[in-house]
């Protein structure tokens, strides 16, 4: 599944189905490695793309920075990707990273098909 062809024609699960068996539990910084990884970017012009430096990025994809909801939103807007697919990894990256078990479920009352973005993402412990 590359994100070069085809953008939009899976759902949301399949795109985590997918993306978890290729790099393993679905993270904000995992998603973006994938991405990253299948348009066949370097980390320099990846985060140039993102408005970040390539350190930051790698401490993203590396999981030794965090990101705030607002900016995995700008994330998905500059990558032309669901905002509420990259805010629910990002929080659900915090609670992770609080080891909260609980689950996030994101949704946008300005979508205009009213499809919801709920989809589960494995809370596993590092």
């Amino acid at each position: 599944m590359s994100t070069k062809k085809n953008k939009g024609t899976h759902s949301t699960e399949e795109t985590l189905e997918f993306l978890e068996e290729l790099v393993g539990p679905a993270t904000l910084g995992s998603t973006l490695q994938a991405i990253r990884v299948s348009d066949e970017m370097t980390q320099k012009d990846f985060s140039e793309k993102l408005g970040i430096s390539a350190k930051q990025l790698s401490d993203i994809e590396n999981e030794r920075r965090w990101v705030s909801g607002e900016k995995a939103q700008k994330f998905a807007q500059k990558l032309g990707y669901l905002e509420e697919d990259f805010v629910q990894l990002a929080f659900q990256d915090y609670l992770k990273r609080k080891k909260i078990g609980m689950q996030v479920s994101v949704t946008s009352p300005n979508r205009k098909n009213k499809k919801t973005t709920s989809t589960k993402i494995p809370l596993i412990p590092r």
